[in-house]
């Protein structure tokens, strides 16, 4: 119903020939017919065989090959159809960036009742797996048998959706030796009530070699980890490559003895699972799997793609630039030059409009989860997608050409200028902010004390000692607001130290968890770890010189707002007095900085 609600024409077509229903597609003009069906129940392969259409799509239905010349494409992911399998389809494989398998986010999620409601017992462990019976090989169940009588205090809570295949089931059990209480038939109940049987089960054991694909999702949507067992075929990854998209890669294994292993370990640790639920509750709202608007985006740019050029486009490589979209008008522009990929992030409906045309764009704007600003949609990124260590990645806020009064144009032109030497170039706004101050943490101190005590307190407790007062930045290390554009290698160091932070901030309670999520006085009482985040940069320019930066002049973006934007020159001054502080570590260029500073208190 909501699918034909959210439709501009409908036309049933099930009652025509496949000749019938192939005239109506062509009479209606359809630019791309997709194939849902392959060729499983109710198919039509007839219709597609005669090729109604200019171009013709195998996606979702069959996760394999029709081998036959019927569809074009077919849709998939890198994990589900690696390059080396991709020569065994008679279609061309059409790549999806994060995950072949649209999620839709807006299915339910209320838990209706606890185990006792489907009278589980509340002392055990309970596995579960809802896949379809079909999809159970006996050599899976024997597997699945051995695992019982490693744990003992557990069960396994089956669907059987077939006349027989309870019984059948349960006569399996016996045969190998495991009382038949330890199987719970799930009987077939309404939607609300079979999304909450995820929600009260320990662990979902998947099938092989055919994986449950929107069964799987079910199961990390309300929260519960799955555990895979991945193989060389389209049917056989699926489960593994929604586990990446919610970035849970280590519940995939490769082996049967693997499979039976951490089916029996995560049983007998609790932490460890417990671990596992905890990351799939923030991952689902910052990782890609259940971004549908994410997904639509990169939907639509295949599409577009195809319709243009059917015959000459060989393989459609989803990279982000499929994610640019000239919102104020709908045209499509290639924001990508010469391996610069430059990000604007949206959090609100407000910024998505109003990015600069050019831009790729990570659209945050459904996420509850804004405490963290733009850092998610960069971690999600940096986590998620495949980096090229011979091109440049930057990540940009709303606001950076009202900062910085810079261009797309600008920027790129000056990041292909810089070298192939170069690691970071920073497009620092703000000049008086840097200038005035030793560095970053200090400067930040004066807004909201407390600031630099903090982030030594997280340092120390990652295994860094560092004072903050100590160090000396200029404009050659100073960044605000992530205005910078790395290569992969700094910005994997900038993820393994925000990934520490991010641990912290999301684990247990602690003191130190307390001081990094205090609220500030900045408007919307942001948290102090978003400022935290903004000068990780500046913290490894500074401590690894060994980074090749070329800074852009900050003295010619936009200064802040404060009294000290009217010193111009002698932000100039200080700026200069720091760099030969440095160079040359005399105190009287010290002495000289602390004389400047002092009179525009």
């Amino acid at each position: 119903a909501r699918i034909r609600a959210s439709m501009d024409h409908f036309v049933d077509i099930h009652n025509l020939s496949d000749s019938a229903a192939a005239d109506k597609i062509a009479e209606c003009e359809i630019d791309i017919l997709i194939d849902l069906h392959g060729f499983t129940r109710n198919a039509r392969p007839g219709i597609v065989a005669l090729h109604p259409a200019p171009v013709q799509i195998s996606y979702l239905g069959h996760p394999g090959t029709l081998g036959t010349t019927g569809n074009d494409y077919i849709l998939a992911d890198r994990y589900v159809i690696p390059d080396e399998s991709s020569g065994y389809y008679s279609e061309q494989v059409l790549y999806l960036p994060d995950c072949f398998q649209v999620c839709d986010r807006k299915r339910p999620r209320k838990i209706l009742g606890n185990r006792a409601l489907y009278e589980l017992p509340e002392d055990m462990f309970v596995y579960a797996s809802f896949n379809r019976s079909a999809k159970i090989t006996q050599s899976q169940f024997e597997l699945w048998m051995r695992v019982l009588k490693r744990v003992p205090n557990s069960i396994l809570w089956m669907l059987a959706s077939y006349g027989e295949a309870a019984t059948n089931l349960l006569s399996e059990c016996e045969r190998n030796g495991i009382a038949t209480t330890r199987i719970v038939i799930a009987p077939v109940v309404e939607y609300g009530h079979y999304l909450s049987r995820f929600a009260v089960a320990d662990l979902f054991l998947d099938t092989f070699p055919y994986n449950g694909g929107t069964t799987t999702s079910d199961a990390l949507w309300m929260g519960l980890p799955v555990l895979t067992l991945a193989g060389k075929s389209f049917a056989s990854r699926m489960s593994a490559s929604l586990l990446n998209a919610v970035g849970l890669p280590e519940l995939i294994t490769t082996s049967i003895e693997d499979y039976e292993e951490m089916a029996v370990s995560l049983a007998c640790t609790p932490q460890k699972l417990a671990e596992y639920r905890s990351r799939l509750s923030i991952n689902k709202l910052t990782y890609p799997l259940f971004d549908t608007p994410r997904f639509v985006s990169a939907l639509e740019g295949i599409y577009e793609q195809v319709a243009r050029s059917p015959v000459d486009v060989k393989r459609i490589d989803m990279l982000a630039e499929l994610n640019s979209r000239d919102i104020s008008n709908g045209v499509r522009q290639s924001p990508i030059k010469a391996g610069v990929f430059l990000h604007h992030i949206a959090y609100s409906e407000e910024t998505l409009h109003n990015v600069e045309s050019g831009y790729l764009i990570l659209d945050y704007t459904s996420s509850d989860r804004q405490d963290w600003r733009e850092y998610l949609p960069i971690r999600t990124f940096l986590l998620q997608e495949a980096l090229s260590d011979s091109c440049y990645y930057g990540f940009f806020s709303p606001r950076f050409r009202e900062k910085t009064g810079l261009s797309q144009a600008q920027v790129v032109e000056f990041v292909q200028a810089a070298g192939a030497e170069v690691n970071v170039i920073l497009f620092s706004p703000q000049p008086d902010m840097g200038a005035f101050f030793l560095n970053v943490f200090e400067q930040e101190e004066l807004f909201d004390p407390g600031f630099i005590a903090a982030v030594e307190a997280f340092l120390a407790d990652v295994g860094m000692r560092v004072s903050l007062s100590a160090l000396i930045m200029d404009s050659r290390q100073i960044v605000f607001s992530n205005f910078f554009v790395a290569r992969p290698a700094f910005w994997r160091a900038w993820l393994a130290l925000t990934e520490k932070l991010f641990a912290i901030c999301e684990g247990p309670d602690s003191t130190l968890k307390a001081s990094l999520t205090t609220k500030t006085n900045y408007p919307g009482a942001v948290q102090r770890k978003v400022f935290i985040v903004e000068r990780i940069a500046s913290l490894l320019l500074t401590l690894s010189p060994e980074w090749k930066v070329r800074a852009y002049n900050t003295f010619e973006c936009g200064w802040s707002a404060s009294r000290l934007s009217q010193f111009k020159l002698e932000a100039v001054l200080s700026d200069a007095l720091k760099i030969s502080m440095k160079e040359q570590g005399f105190s009287n260029f010290r002495d000289a900085f602390s004389v400047l500073r002092d009179k525009l208190r």
